[in-house]
This record gives structure tokens, C-alpha cells and sequence, in this order.
């Protein structure tokens, strides 16, 4: 009867193990490898063959919106109108030991290999 009340605690104990709290960040000196890897993530997460990014994407802000391509006519020329999808929003969060970028309209997030800043 212990050793059941004691498999009990430990399993209720496990159960009731916090989730790293993360919190915004900043990766101010990221390299080329950096920011190779943060376009394949993103790449990846929004289904995409290929994103555009500055070297500091993430420098001052931890927010980044990416938007929609623009379409283009049968001529090849920029199709006009109004474009009424949101912008891709993604975060940039670190919990002191890991670097994860959060895509805003799932919640999913992709853990990172370079070093931010919690700020």
C-alpha cells in the first residue's frame, strides 16, 4: 500500500512539472548560419520556399511580420487591388537557456540553435 501511495506522489509530482517560462528577446549579432537557420524555420512553419531577411531581423525588436507575396498578372506585372490577409507574425522568445521563434497565429514554436537575449 506505500509503494503505491509513493508511485502516486511521484507520478502526481511529475504531472505538475512547470513549463519553461519564456519572454522576449533579442539576438542582436546573428551570423550567416543564424540567419540561414532562422529562414528554414520559417520557411518551414508557413509553408514557403524561400523568405527574405535582413542580417538584423532581430536586432531591436522581437517581432517579426512577414507579408503576404504580392501576386503578379499573366504579364508578369504586380497585380493591383487590395490585399486583406494578415500579415505572418512571428516572436522571438528565450527562457535564459533556449532561443525559440513563436509563430504568432498558432502558438507553435521552433526551438533555435543561435544565442538571444532575454529582454
Amino acid at each position: 500500500m506505500k509503494v503505491l501511495l509513493i508511485v502516486l506522489a511521484l507520478l502526481t509530482a511529475a504531472c505538475h512539472t512547470p513549463a519553461p517560462t519564456y519572454s522576449i528577446a533579442l539576438a542582436p549579432d546573428l551570423s550567416i548560419e543564424d540567419l540561414q537557420e532562422l529562414r528554414q524555420v520559417i520557411s518551414t512553419a508557413i509553408d514557403r520556399p524561400s523568405v527574405r531577411l535582413n542580417q538584423d531581423v532581430f536586432s531591436t525588436s522581437h517581432i517579426l511580420a512577414l507579408e503576404h507575396t504580392v501576386g503578379t498578372t499573366p504579364l508578369g506585372r504586380i497585380a493591383t487591388g487590395r490585399t486583406t490577409t494578415k500579415p505572418e507574425m512571428f516572436h522571438l522568445l528565450s527562457n535564459g537557456e533556449n532561443c525559440v521563434l513563436e509563430r504568432v497565429s498558432t502558438g507553435q514554436r521552433y526551438l533555435l540553435t543561435l544565442s538571444c537575449q532575454q529582454q
